[in-house]
């Protein structure tokens, strides 16, 4: 069931693409709407912990991989001037990685005390 979702996402995300191919107001919204996307990855994971109170199971070096690549991510945009959605999505995606990061020691320390 999960690959054929996966399929069918993918199907209709390179339906929508090929169909915005000649307009270039649709490019521009749906690149939008892709880095919107993925600046918001680590919101599902910043949910979930706070829900369950919890960072239990959650990897240190995938925490650490997400800053290393959003930082360095951000800098290249930066210093490459690339349009400000670019910068603004790489700086919300840092946040989101160092709202993580503080989690991890809030929950832990009350981890610890319980």
């Amino acid at each position: 069931a999960l690959a054929w979702g996966i399929a069918g996402y993918a199907a209709a995300t390179s339906i929508v693409c090929w169909l915005l191919l000649g307009s270039a107001s649709g490019v521009e919204a749906f690149g939008f709407l892709s880095a919107t996307l993925e600046a918001s990855m680590a919101l599902p994971q910043v949910l979930d912990n706070a829900r369950r109170k919890s960072t239990e199971g959650l990897s240190i070096a995938l925490v650490m991989s997400w800053i290393g690549g959003d930082l360095f991510k951000t800098f290249f945009f930066l210093v490459d001037r690339s349009p400000l959605q670019f910068v603004l999505c790489g700086l919300v995606q840092i946040s989101l990685d160092f709202v993580v990061v503080g989690q991890i020691f809030v929950y832990r320390e009350k981890a610890k005390k319980a």
